[in-house]
């Protein structure tokens, strides 16, 4: 596995000398791809060695990413590919209850500058619900990560949505999950 992720990134750093041709064609995006590249790799692997005691690293690691994948996009125009802050936000006067579960989040609109949605956008990927009957609850997002899978935030465990969790047992159980991965094209090395 680790394997992999050496050739993604050996192949992610040829692209920052022959940068995509929308970074390559102007100074400040080829700039800002080289070291969101270089910063993304630096962070992410920092993070991969410590593990989930510091999300910072993941966090950062994925916003150096996702400035990368702006400044290379053909799709945006102009000043279009800067991006300006988290776009994420936090529902206002939440933090101040002892209630982490019910912590919510909005993010920025769609034609905002806010790395989440700006990327979301696009990657064409929905953003979270802005309404207020639907909010993005932080026990949603908490029960999504196998490692609280034992952990709950919030008080009524039948309203849990946990991560499945298979532990392979034996060969067997490998060799039909390398199977699996190369049929649904997760994996292109099997």
């Amino acid at each position: 596995m680790a394997e992999d992720f050496d050739l993604i990134w050996q192949g992610l750093r040829a692209t920052r000398w022959d940068s995509p041709a929308a970074a390559a064609a102007d100074k400040a995006r080829r700039r800002t791809y080289v070291a969101a590249l270089e910063q993304a790799e630096q962070l992410l692997r920092a993070a991969g060695s410590v593990g989930p005691a510091s999300p910072l690293l993941l966090f950062y690691g994925l916003s150096q990413a996702g400035r990368a994948i702006a400044a290379a996009a053909k799709d945006l125009k102009g000043p279009d590919w800067l991006l300006d802050g988290h776009g994420i936000n936090v529902t206002p006067g939440i933090l101040k209850s002892a209630d982490l579960a019910g912590i919510t989040t909005v993010t920025d609109a769609p034609d905002r500058k806010g790395s989440f949605a700006r990327l979301s956008e696009l990657l064409g990927s929905p953003l979270w619900p802005k309404d207020v009957h639907d909010p993005m609850r932080l026990e949603l997002v908490w029960d999504c990560l196998p490692e609280c899978r034992d952990l709950p935030l919030g008080d009524d465990p039948q309203a849990r949505r946990t991560a499945l969790q298979i532990e392979p047992q034996g060969t067997t159980a490998w060799a039909v999950t390398r199977s699996y991965r190369r049929r649904c094209g997760r994996c292109r090395t099997g």
